[in-house]
């Protein structure tokens, strides 16, 4: 079985990330699939944190939806990392994620 990232990386090489957020979002109005995801907020001197992405317009937060037994903060992690290309210790985040939890 291809994995997601792969599958990812394939996409974005090929140049139709705009195709697959398309399909996607037919298989959503017609499937309605239940899903969980995560979003991270960093807020950092006066400035917060927005990525663009390929497949949607405007600048938005990063984040994603939850893989097949991954925790949020597990989610949080990877997607900060994917997306705005910092790496982030998990333990950093555990301070706000037990505020919240």
């Amino acid at each position: 079985m291809i994995s997601r990232n792969l599958l990812r990386r394939r996409v974005q090489s090929l140049g139709l990330m705009r195709l697959a957020a398309w399909a996607y979002e037919l298989y959503r109005l017609v499937r309605r699939p239940h899903t969980h995801g995560a979003l991270v907020a960093i807020w950092w001197q006066q400035q917060l944190l927005l990525v663009k992405t390929s497949y949607r317009r405007g600048y938005g937060l990063p984040g994603g939806g939850l893989e097949r037994g991954e925790t949020a903060a597990q989610a949080a992690v990877r997607d900060l990392q994917e997306q705005a290309l910092q790496q982030v210790i998990p333990w950093h985040l555990r301070r706000y994620l037990e505020e919240l939890g």
